[in-house]
């Protein structure tokens, strides 16, 4: 029986317009008011994340930046791992040696060296999505933009030391070959765990701070275990909650290796894929 079901967001819960539809919001309220807990597993910080469950009257807990951070559906903080204090000046160095543009992610802030052209990356995968799907960027896709703009600091503002260690870091780099020789470099350190959420980034974070490890290990205070989770995710920062949930879902729109992994095929986000699997959750179709 399935009592929690875990869900990523962009590219998943999110349509093409990077927000909720109203169909999703339905089926999101109804699954909690069946008693199945919703939970939010995303590569976001909380201030990203946040916003567009509380616009649409939705509460949850958020397990954030990959699974580095849990909150609680009041807000309260649970179990932050950071990543290692001297793994992160080996990268830092490496980053800086090789002139790879590199962010760190605290719970508050994002840290950037240039804040200007972050926001040009940023608006500029927002618009190559939007003509990809052949849409417009709906205005709130710019207000999420502009929101965001408030936690961007310089990296020159982060005191790194051994009791600040980032929670994630982001490398950006539009060759292949610059994240494909970070990743030979780095891949295989115990305490590091190397994801993507698109072809032009890596996200690191601490092993242990991964969704399905995140997810287990909040669960576990509540006994329930992982054969009563539904888990849907469309990018490779799923994996480890894909293959974790009993029940596992990849979208339609997206990447093989996650299709892979996952037990079932939900369809795209541009079709509400994430709502369609709730509303078959709720009609009893898995048990």
């Amino acid at each position: 029986m399935i009592k929690v079901f875990a869900s990523d967001m962009d590219g998943t819960l999110l349509n093409e317009y990077h927000v909720l539809s109203e169909r999703t919001v339905k089926a999101i309220k109804a699954l909690q008011a069946a008693g199945i807990e919703f939970i939010i597993a995303t590569g976001r910080a909380y201030h990203s994340a946040l916003p567009l469950l509380e616009a649409n009257g939705i509460k949850c807990s958020f397990i954030t930046l990959n699974g580095a951070v849990l909150w609680d559906q009041e807000g309260k903080i649970h179990n932050p791992t950071p990543i290692e204090y001297q793994e992160v000046l080996n990268m830092v160095d490496y980053l800086k040696t090789n002139q790879i543009n590199y962010s760190f992610m605290s719970m508050d802030n994002i840290y950037i060296k240039d804040k200007a052209a972050h926001q040009t990356r940023m608006r500029k995968f927002f618009e190559e999505e939007a003509k990809r799907k052949k849409v417009d960027l709906s205005e709130i896709s710019q207000a999420q933009l502009v929101a965001n703009e408030k936690y961007l600091k310089s990296l020159d503002e982060y005191d790194l030391n051994p009791d600040h260690s980032p929670m994630k870091i982001m490398i950006f780099s539009d060759e292949a070959q610059v994240l494909q020789d970070f990743q030979a470099q780095f891949g295989q350190i115990p305490s590091l765990d190397i994801t993507s959420s698109a072809p032009d980034n890596l996200e690191i974070t601490h092993k242990k701070a991964q969704k399905g490890i995140a997810i287990q290990a909040y669960l576990k205070e509540k006994g329930i275990n992982m054969d009563q989770v539904a888990a849907i995710g469309d990018s490779l920062n799923d994996r480890s909650m894909l293959r974790m949930a009993r029940y596992s879902f990849a979208m339609e729109n997206g990447v093989e290796p996650v299709k892979k992994i996952a037990k079932y095929l939900a369809a795209p986000n541009t079709q509400d894929g994430v709502a369609q699997v709730i509303e078959a959750i709720l009609a009893g179709e898995y048990q």
